[in-house]
């Protein structure tokens, strides 16, 4: 895994600059993550919540879970192809909350920077994770890769939070071992005034809470963070 540490938010800024200036088809190559600290672990929500003996037992759970969501997801009037759709199940579970073995990504380096400054748990340095689809061995059976828009149709917040995601089959080694080669991690120091900084630029491109969530936990989150500056 490769590590760059930045000495400050502009630096940073620098090298996605960069990363814009490249041609579309290589820039389909990344997906970002953000984390508010670089200590996170690239886990998802599913292995941040339970802990499994094996593949087989976490498989089983995961199954029984995403039916129980199919069976709430009906009572509430989901889309008939959504809720036969194992993946569209999955994806849209994962956006409400529901503990998943999907780890979620964005095409954006300016969205995973967003979730990285508003963590809830700042450091005083997050991480912006980069993921090299051109390096990454999609054949170990470790993990899928999920980038169909069409299951995406009736999950909105995805969609505009340009949502890629990474299905994690096996707990057998860790992420960052699996994408070893692929991954680069840029740690980013933010001090108080840092995080608002960057918040402003990001808000001026209007990337902010009310345009990736699109509903009113979002516009609130974009006032607070605008009061704060």
């Amino acid at each position: 895994m490769n590590r760059v540490e930045f000495k400050n938010w502009s630096d940073f800024r620098a090298t996605v600059n960069r990363y814009c200036r490249l041609q579309r088809a290589r820039r389909d190559d990344f997906w970002f993550r953000g984390h508010g600290s670089e200590s996170h672990q690239l886990q998802t929500t599913l292995d941040r919540t339970y802990s499994f003996e094996d593949d087989i037992q976490r498989f089983e759970y995961t199954e029984q879970l995403t039916e129980e969501f199919r069976r709430e997801a009906i009572l509430l009037g989901a889309n008939d192809k959504v809720v036969k759709d194992r993946d569209q199940l999955q994806l849209l579970a994962r956006h409400h909350g529901l503990p998943s073995p999907l780890l979620d990504w964005t095409q954006s380096p300016f969205v995973a920077t967003y979730f990285a400054l508003v963590d809830p748990e700042p450091a005083n340095s997050i991480a912006i994770w980069a993921l090299d689809l051109s390096k990454a061995d999609a054949t170990s059976g470790e993990f899928d890769l999920i980038n169909d828009k069409d299951k995406l149709l009736g999950n909105k917040r995805a969609l505009r939070q340009r949502g890629t995601f990474l299905h994690v089959t096996s707990i057998q080694r860790p992420l960052e071992t699996v994408l070893d080669a692929a991954l680069t991690q840029f740690v980013v120091p933010v001090d108080r005034d840092a995080q608002q900084h960057a918040l402003n630029e990001l808000d001026e491109m209007m990337i902010n809470g009310t345009s990736l969530f699109e509903d009113f936990n979002g516009a609130a989150q974009t006032a607070a963070n605008r009061m704060a500056r």
